[in-house]
C-alpha cells in the first residue's frame, strides 16, 4: 500500500505461509521483477520501476493473488 503509489509498495503478505514468489508484470505480461520469499509478513517493491500500471502477482503452493498496481 498504497495504491497508487510513487515510490515504494508495501506488500502485506500475513496470509501466505512458507515460501512465496513475487512477481511484477508489465501489461503486456512481460515480468519485470521477481523474488522469492520465504517466512516474511511484508516488504517494499517498485523504487526501480517507472511511471505506469502493472499487475503485481503473489504465489505460494496453495494459492496466488494478482492485482493491478498503479506506479504514479
Amino acid at each position: 500500500f498504497p495504491n497508487p503509489f510513487e515510490d515504494e509498495f508495501t506488500l502485506n503478505l500475513k496470509n501466505f505461509s512458507g515460501r512465496a514468489s513475487i512477481e511484477v508484470h508489465s501489461l503486456s505480461g512481460q515480468i519485470l521483477y521477481r523474488k522469492e520469499v520465504e517466512n516474511i509478513t511484508s516488504g517494499k517493491i517498485g523504487s526501480k520501476l517507472q511511471t505506469g500500471v502493472y499487475i503485481l502477482a503473489i504465489t505460494d503452493g496453495n494459492k496466488r493473488i494478482t492485482t493491478k498496481i498503479i506506479k504514479r
